[in-house]
Order: structure tokens, then C-alpha cells, then sequence
């Protein structure tokens, strides 16, 4: 058997140094789906661990991301109004853009 020593795979530090991917909690982004309503907060029964939120339950569970390291979101909005041109996505009453203005008002910057 040829033998090929792997010199950049020799100890942990030098792996570490070449390695070409890194995860930190800086890089994640989580996602949030905004619905209609308050106090709402149920599973989505396809995507395990991820919720349909209203907007003060989102600042709620932002605020547990923060806690956490996690600074970036992304949000969803999951509305009752659909059209082939999607303009209720550009109202400035839509679910969306209520949680943006609810999550600046509560985190500033920090979100």
C-alpha cells in the first residue's frame, strides 16, 4: 500500500489553521414566520423547531436569541391577503413590516 502522509492533516491546530469553513454563532440567521394577531405562537407541524409568531411573541423569542448570541433574523410574513403581484407585501401595515417596526422599537441595533 502507497502511503501518502497528509501534512496539513497532521494535529488539530494545523487542520484548524487550513480549514476552509467556519461556523460561529455570528454566521447564523434566524427564521421567523410573522402571522396576524397577538399572543400567538404554534409549531409548524413540517419544519420542527420552527413557529408561527405574532409580533410580541417574536420580541419575546428574539430576546432568547440575543441571550443566546444570535443577532440576525429573518422574517416571513405569513399573511391572509394574496395576490399574484404580492402588494400586500409592500404595505407599510403588513405583518412584516409591524414586526420590523416592533423589533427596532424593542432591540435597536443590537437585532
Amino acid at each position: 500500500m502507497i502511503i501518502r502522509p497528509r501534512r496539513l492533516r497532521k494535529s488539530p491546530i494545523v487542520r484548524e489553521m487550513v480549514a476552509e469553513t467556519r461556523l460561529s454563532k455570528d454566521m447564523f440567521i434566524y427564521p421567523y414566520f410573522v402571522v396576524p394577531g397577538n399572543k400567538v405562537t404554534h409549531a409548524i407541524d413540517a419544519m420542527p423547531g420552527i413557529n408561527h409568531f405574532s409580533g410580541d411573541s417574536l420580541i419575546r423569542d428574539a430576546e432568547k436569541g440575543l441571550k443566546l448570541g444570535i443577532n440576525k433574523v429573518l422574517l416571513f410574513g405569513v399573511g391572509e391577503e394574496k395576490t399574484e403581484d404580492a402588494s400586500s407585501c409592500y404595505s407599510e401595515n403588513s405583518v412584516v413590516a409591524n414586526a420590523v417596526r416592533e423589533l427596532k422599537k424593542e432591540f435597536a441595533d443590537d437585532l
